[in-house]
């Protein structure tokens, strides 16, 4: 059995995620926590080239979260907003 891991959601220091809060990656290796969790609520904000350079840079794992509305198929009929639907 492989050693225990453990996450911190950027949630914990702040509320919206973009290129502005990329040092956030850097704290949680810091603090010694091995993933970090970064929110997509607001898609247009992320830079999803640049959180992986950062991570890769920093040598921590990271997990991208969807909002729970978005985390099932929605129906035929629902349509996701243009910048949802481009990064899904």
């Amino acid at each position: 059995m492989g050693r225990l891991k453990y996450a911190v959601h950027a949630y914990a220091w702040t509320a919206s995620w973009s290129n502005m809060t990329l040092d956030l990656i850097d704290r949680a290796m810091q603090l010694g926590f091995d993933v970090i969790e970064i929110p997509l609520m607001e898609l247009e904000l992320v830079d999803a080239a640049a959180i992986r350079s950062r991570a890769t840079e920093v040598g921590i794992a990271y997990a991208l979260r969807l909002p729970a509305r978005w985390q099932t198929i929605p129906p035929a009929t629902t349509k996701l907003p243009v910048s949802a639907a481009s990064s899904i």
